[in-house]
């Protein structure tokens, strides 16, 4: 009897704990999209925005190579990201955040897949970029002197992680937005370039 109650009062202290640290993430979650609104509206409109150079190499029989330049706003090379990726073709995800009217992205993957009908994402497989620009709580990409944290606080909002380790795109889903973008159309040994600006447009170009 006495271990039948001690064994139910264990259980209830485990769900209280389990509830309080959901209700304590949640809290996180929510404080960290409130503060977006602030943040979009106090950054500085901007185009033309230099994110990414790259050229493709050529592909093998399941293989694609390439290089890819990752830039700051003010057009300072952040790193290098030399490899191949297995797959026929390759695209780039991005996550925005869009607050205020205004919408910045951030370049999360380089994956490569197989088929354009069915170009299926996977995040564990590709190479991660936030790491070449996310550092002591700075967003490297977008260099705007006073405007550090607001970046910073944008760029952790669109990255953020749900329980699956996929991009958070359900809570806040009108605020967060994804695009992905196919390079199937790219030559390999032209350079190009992907832009940005404030507004949510985001393009590929040959240089």
């Amino acid at each position: 009897m006495l271990q039948s109650k001690r064994t139910e009062l264990y259980i209830k202290i485990s769900a209280l704990t389990v509830f309080a640290v959901l209700i304590f993430f949640v809290l996180i979650d929510l404080y960290r999209f409130r503060v977006c609104f602030k943040a979009a509206k106090n950054i500085p409109p901007f185009s033309q925005t230099v994110l990414m150079r790259f050229s493709l190499y050529g592909s093998g029989s399941d293989t694609v190579s390439a290089v890819f330049y990752l830039y700051n706003s003010e057009n300072k090379e952040l790193a290098a990201v030399e490899r191949s990726w297995k797959g026929a073709s390759l695209a780039i995800d991005f996550v925005g955040a869009r607050f205020s009217g205004k919408t910045v992205y951030f370049p999360r993957f380089i994956y490569g897949y197989f088929s354009e009908l069915f170009p299926v994402r996977s995040s564990r497989k590709g190479t991660r970029l936030s790491r070449y620009y996310m550092q002591n709580k700075n967003c490297l990409l977008y260099d705007f002197k006073g405007y550090e944290k607001d970046f910073f606080r944008l760029a952790r909002y669109a990255l953020r992680l749900d329980m699956f380790g996929l991009s958070q795109r359900i809570s806040g889903a009108l605020y967060n937005t994804h695009r992905t973008l196919s390079l199937a159309a790219c030559e390999p040994g032209k350079t190009y370039i992907i832009k940005t600006d404030s507004n949510g447009g985001l393009e590929v170009l040959a240089e």
